[in-house]
């Protein structure tokens, strides 16, 4: 699936559960980020690793930026291990890619659960926010190999624009 935005300040993805993994499921969000002149200048990326671990669904991720077109040589970030999102309990929740924000990645559950994965600690975050003042537009991109990934989740779309009201686009 792919959306495209040119006013986004973060995209929200809800994930609901439609059966418990009884297997290993993958699944990778990206934000790829563009200059006016369509050239890709970046992309946060959040993998998941979902699996079963004594009874329990295990929901882990790997977190990362990499810089792209007249950014290339700058070295990206990725943060592994990656972050425990178990706690969620479950694959029910919501969650913000905030390509501006050093909180990059932010989960909440249905109970109200909140994670919070801060990329501002990487060495080249600096160079990440010189590099999205040049964006003016980004594309939501959710990719897994798993052809029967949405007989164990399904996902509904919106962005926050800069006014912070969203449009669902499901």
């Amino acid at each position: 699936k792919q959306w495209v935005s040119t006013q986004s300040t973060g995209f929200k993805v809800k994930y609901t559960q439609q059966k418990e993994a009884d297997k290993t499921l993958y699944l990778s969000t990206s934000v790829f980020l563009y200059n006016d002149k369509g050239t890709k200048l970046g992309e946060a990326n959040f993998i998941f690793y979902v699996g079963k671990r004594e009874d329990k669904v295990s929901i882990r991720g790997s977190q990362r930026f990499y810089f792209d077109g007249p950014w290339r040589k700058t070295r990206g970030c990725q943060e592994w291990p990656g972050a425990d999102l178990s706690e969620l309990g479950g694959f029910d929740f919501v969650m913000t890619t905030a390509v501006g924000s050093s909180d990059m990645f932010q989960f909440e559950g249905n109970a109200g659960q909140t994670i919070t994965i801060d990329m501002g600690s990487c060495k080249t975050y600096r160079q990440w926010r010189k590099m999205i003042r040049e964006a003016t537009s980004a594309k939501l991109d959710l990719y897994t190999w798993q052809e029967d990934l949405s007989d164990y989740i399904t996902t509904q779309y919106s962005e926050e624009k800069e006014k912070k009201t969203e449009k669902v686009l499901s």
